[in-house]
């Protein structure tokens, strides 16, 4: 703020003597005046400072109104001492916000990657609940089909063997008939042949014969 006024600086520079003159009185408050704005923020800033010192208080716009030149001078040496310090720590914050501000854009693209991986594991999950209900019901009307031929095959072949069943115990059953007819003249004979034999009139037994 020096570099920037130049006529300040020039009072800054010239002996104590001579700014605590009675000529340069209406020159330094108006000075002052104009220094209102800074010179407040510099009263808060030793505030703080002074607050925060083992036994120290507080520091006001209206104590800065009760300095004299010195003191005012003594203030600003104060404040050019602990300047470098407040602005180291002001950059040293600034490189850690930085820091955080670089680790927090990698978290983000992180968990965006991450997001847009778990939608498409989604994305698969479904596909494949899909795939699996399409194929499920594929193969239950494949085997349903199969089944549907499978009945129609066992009819037509239970039916097959009733019929070959059917005409083997009729061929049978005929053979059956013939036996037993024959089996019957069989024993129709033999009967008449005992009776023959038993018979003690050999007339008889020749008319049989014949």
């Amino acid at each position: 703020y020096l570099k920037e006024n130049p006529r300040l600086r020039r009072s800054f520079e010239s002996p104590l003597g001579t700014m605590a003159s009675n000529t340069d009185t209406a020159a330094f408050a108006a000075l002052l005046n104009e220094l209102r704005g800074p010179l407040t923020g510099v009263a808060a800033t030793l505030s703080k400072s002074n607050a925060g010192a083992p036994g120290g208080k507080a520091f006001g716009e209206d104590d800065l109104h009760k300095l004299n030149f010195r003191e005012l001078a003594d203030r600003f040496e104060h404040l050019s001492q602990v300047l470098p310090d407040a602005l180291r720590c002001v950059q040293e914050v600034k490189q850690m916000q930085q820091s955080v501000q670089e680790r927090l854009d990698i978290l983000e693209g992180r968990q965006q990657s991450e997001e847009a991986y778990l939608s498409s594991l989604q994305e698969l999950q479904e596909a494949i609940m899909s795939q699996s209900g399409t194929l499920q019901d594929d193969i239950k009307e494949r085997m349903a089909q199969l089944r549907q031929v499978l009945n129609d095959r066992e009819a037509y072949l239970l039916n097959k063997v009733h019929e070959v069943e059917r005409e083997k115990l009729s061929v049978v059953e005929r053979q059956r008939e013939q036996c037993l007819s024959v089996l019957e003249n069989m024993r129709s004979a033999s009967r008449r042949a005992h009776q023959a034999l038993a018979d003690e009139d050999p007339t008889t037994w020749l008319d049989q014969g014949k």
